[in-house]
């Protein structure tokens, strides 16, 4: 689980909002009318490969192909395999996800659902969902809200403890361009977990760009009912503040480098330590139809003392993770 939250403390948050659609496109069908049709709109292959301090490995490959109806909805689908390796004490896990998606427009609605069946090499399959919604409340001020019931499918340990190994999260989000170079968005994820516990997440960005440089500063919070360490990462107290800053800009016609980083400072059970992130990423447009991206980032928090007596080690955690996708457009 501490990968996810890894990923949504420190990693960039986006909010897309569609074209609003007319309310005849909204409507439905009469007998008279046409079903809609569809065309091939793009197929995309993700990739990623990340290693941590306790040796745990995972590699995955998830191609997808997405069509598009002629009434601006979508549907896809996406498989491939995660493979988790090396994990002390712990049996490799492959698994084989399956998910269907759609997303579309209803009025001023972007909205988009999914479903997922995880298929494992050695344990039961499990079904997993994941829906969203996007909207303006002003032309610059977006409100959205997402829920998600997944596998906690971070490590072989998560899939195998009893009781735990699934968990259901759910929140608003809300983004404010204040002018066109400043903005500020948050996030509130409230977690139940399969055993009984709860907690939230909630992340606070405030970004300024000067030119092609941008700086921010992040406040993450983090609180369960109870600490379920060391079997997973359910701090009832833990707090995060950093300052970021960093430069993106083409380095020759269709390619683009970014490049950031984050220092600042953590709370766990009361006691101060650092934590570092910083992230690079190449985009480059191969043709008309085609982009890909690399994407490498590494993040770090100090061992406090707690942790450090359980697991005799400076680090309370250490992620590098690469990350690949090419998209071809029809």
């Amino acid at each position: 689980m501490l990968k996810s939250m890894w990923r949504s403390l420190i990693g960039s948050c986006l909010i897309s909002v569609s074209s609003f659609l007319s309310p005849a496109l909204a409507s439905e069908p009469t007998a008279s009318s046409p079903a809609p049709e569809f065309s091939l709109d793009n197929i995309q292959i993700d990739s990623s490969y990340q290693a941590d301090n306790f040796n745990l490995k995972i590699f995955s490959l998830e191609p997808s192909v997405t069509f598009k109806f002629s009434n601006g909805h979508k549907l896809s689908l996406k498989s491939g395999f995660i493979s988790l390796k090396d994990q002390p004490f712990f049996r490799d896990v492959t698994i084989y996800p399956v998910r269907l998606g759609w997303e579309g427009n209803i009025e001023q609605f972007a909205l988009k659902a999914g479903i997922t069946s995880y298929n494992y090499d050695r344990l039961p399959s499990a079904v997993g969902f994941d829906a969203g919604v996007n909207f303006a409340i002003l032309p610059n001020l977006f409100f959205g809200a997402t829920l998600e019931r997944t596998p906690m499918k971070y490590a072989p340990s998560t899939l195998e403890i009893p009781g735990i190994t699934t968990y259901t999260a759910f929140g608003p989000s809300l983004f404010w361009a204040i002018d066109p170079d400043t903005s500020l968005f948050g996030f509130i994820s409230f977690i139940n977990v399969n055993d009984g516990n709860a907690g939230s997440i909630s992340l606070t960005k405030l970004k300024r760009n000067f030119g092609q440089f941008f700086v921010a500063a992040n406040v993450v919070t983090t609180s369960y009912a109870r600490d379920s360490a060391p079997a997973i990462f359910t701090p009832q107290d833990f707090f995060i503040y950093n300052g970021e800053i960093g430069w993106q800009g083409d380095l020759t016609e269709g390619v683009n480098l970014k490049a950031q980083v984050n220092l600042g400072e953590q709370r766990l059970r009361g006691e101060w330590t650092n934590a570092l992130y910083y992230e690079i990423q190449l985009t480059a447009k191969l043709s008309q139809a085609i982009d890909a991206f690399v994407n490498y980032n590494f993040g770090k928090f100090d061992q406090t003392t707690y942790f450090r007596e359980l697991a005799g080690t400076s680090d309370l955690y250490s992620r590098s993770l690469v990350t690949a996708q090419i998209r071809m457009r029809f």
